[in-house]
């Protein structure tokens, strides 16, 4: 990693987005640069905001499952760092703050024996890696000549507590202020008229926003009109805990499929249940590319619960589950991956850090230490303010 430079001023910087992107940039930018006067974080919606009510949100964070676990493909030794790191900091949290929403668990991953072994198996890149018997994939109701499972020790991310754990730490430091705007910012400049004075930094953590606040500038005219897109998911939350999570990547059968998700080119269907610190359990799932309709589906939820009670008969050992409440959620995609890029508009200097998808919570703190990097790199070598 770059190292911090002695010659580093002191400056004002904007962070846009106040979701798990957001909070964890300003976080890590307050670590690394002690010297920061001032960080901002703007964001349409606040998590733990009195008026913080409704389950229909113009941001995706407060609706993550969230558990760790990695979706870098083999090749892709960056992403693996990213969520290596963050793996590790969650890890260390859930172990030593209680209130950090973070709950550490086993995770039964099973899939197809022709599918590919996730990267951090083969790499013993985790705790606790052990093979799941053939005996208990019978159990689940998967045929062990077709399936294969590991167990390995991660996490559940309870979203709106970790937040919220993310947001106290931000605002016990004076140099720190959160703001909530109404309106949609559509530039730059328009971040500079709602704070009131001109930021030496600029960091974009506004997910599928960044097709607002790029919209002014022509030279993203193909980012925002191309590369931004949503993958729409939905999952339950059921009054069921469990003390392990469970994943089934590949399902058996088209049968198992809603018929929602068949009806949209590109969309898939998995199943898992991550228990949480706050007693209960998310069912989840599914990822429509593509999809900006936020409208539930009844069908689709009848059928995640349907398909997880097959696989982990535990959770009807003691009755019937209830869903205490059912959501939509879009997922900040883009194509081509994260965009972590230093560059300058007009006279702003801004760092981009969105478009993660649905590997928001895990690979965060490993973005945002990159984004420490380009400030480092970017800002610092061109003599600015900060």
């Amino acid at each position: 990693m770059v190292g911090i430079k002695e010659n580093f001023k002191v400056g004002n910087v904007v962070v846009v987005g106040s979701g798990i992107s957001g909070f964890t940039t300003a976080s890590v930018l307050l670590d690394k640069y002690p010297q920061i006067k001032k960080l901002i974080i703007v964001g349409r919606e606040i998590i733990n905001d009195p008026a913080y009510t409704s389950l229909q949100h113009e941001f995706t964070s407060w609706a993550g499952g969230a558990n760790h676990m990695s979706f870098a493909a083999d090749d892709d030794y960056k992403q693996q760092e990213r969520d290596l790191i963050t793996y590790k900091k969650f890890m260390y949290l859930g172990k030593s703050f209680k209130n950090s929403g973070i709950r550490i668990m086993k995770n039964k991953l099973i899939m197809f024996k022709t599918s590919n072994t996730p990267w951090y198996i083969k790499d013993h890149a985790c705790e606790g890696i052990c093979t799941i018997s053939d005996a208990e994939l019978e159990y689940r109701g998967l045929d062990p000549n077709i399936y294969k499972g590991f167990e390995y020790l991660t996490c559940t991310i309870t979203p709106y507590i970790y937040l919220g754990f993310l947001r106290n730490k931000l605002e016990k430091t004076e140099k720190v202020a959160i703001k909530k705007c109404p309106k949609t910012l559509f530039s730059f400049a328009d971040v500079q008229d709602f704070v009131g004075f001109k930021p030496d930094l600029i960091v974009n953590c506004t997910g599928l926003g960044a097709r607002s606040i790029l919209s002014t500038y022509s030279c993203e005219k193909a980012e925002v009109e191309e590369n931004i897109i949503p993958y729409k998911g939905q999952i339950c939350v059921i009054n069921k805990d469990l003390p392990f999570q469970l994943t089934v990547e590949d399902l058996p059968s088209d049968e198992y499929v809603c018929d929602y998700v068949k009806k949209i080119e590109g969309a898939y269907q998995f199943s898992h249940v991550f228990p949480r610190s706050d007693g209960y359990a998310i069912v989840g799932g599914i990822s429509c590319p593509g999809v900006y309709d936020n409208t539930k589906d009844k069908d689709v939820s009848t059928k995640l619960i349907e398909n997880i009670t097959k696989f982990v008969p535990e959770l009807v050992e003691n009755g019937p589950i209830e869903i205490i409440f059912d959501y939509v959620a879009l997922r900040p995609g883009r194509k081509g991956g994260v965009r972590l890029e230093y560059k300058k508009y007009d006279d702003y200097n801004v760092i981009h850090n969105y478009g993660i998808g649905g590997a928001g919570f895990q690979a965060s703190v490993g973005l945002a230490l990159e984004v420490s990097e380009l400030v480092n790199i970017n800002i610092m070598n061109n003599k600015s303010k900060l």
